[in-house]
């Protein structure tokens, strides 16, 4: 007569601890992939939300005001149309693993100047740096690929006191 054979207690327990290092060591490299991930879709989101308030300037023929400032755990950026009055119609924007610089200096706050005309203020490398690596730098106005117009100010088709 044969006797079936079980898996001791250290047994299993030494399986279990096996299992458990391969799957921390998985994970600590997806934790860095992950977050590259996260820190590409946020700056692609800042830019996309950057380009829509300077298209709005340009096609409501209104002024738009920009802020990235720090909320504390994160970067959130807010655009304002400021002809007539203070209309938000773009959703805020937030960064939570890359701190932006200015020309290479660090802020709190940066006000963006989007002009009706197609002008951006101020100028400069905007850039993005995480754990010491740059992960990424805009030069504005050159991010939008317009150049300023012709200066006038005729009131576009989507400007609030033509609807």
């Amino acid at each position: 007569m044969r006797r079936t054979r079980y898996f001791s207690l250290l047994e299993v327990m030494a399986g279990i601890a096996l299992l458990a290092m391969a799957a921390g060591a998985i994970g600590w490299k997806m934790r860095g992939f992950i977050q590259k991930k996260r820190v590409r879709t946020e700056m692609a989101q800042l830019q996309s939300i950057l380009r829509a308030a300077h298209t709005m300037a340009v096609n409501m023929q209104a002024d738009w005001e920009g802020v990235l400032k720090n909320d504390g755990k994160c970067w959130t950026f807010e655009a304002f149309c400021l002809d007539p009055y203070r209309i938000k119609i773009l959703p805020p924007v937030k960064v939570h693993a890359a701190k932006p610089l200015f020309d290479g200096r660090p802020f709190d706050r940066l006000r963006l100047l989007f002009s009706s005309t197609g002008a951006v203020v101020p100028t400069g490398a905007l850039e993005f740096v995480l754990e010491g690596k740059n992960t990424g730098e805009w030069i504005l106005p050159d991010l939008f690929g317009i150049k300023e117009g012709n200066g006038e100010k005729d009131l576009g088709p989507l400007h609030p006191e033509n609807t």
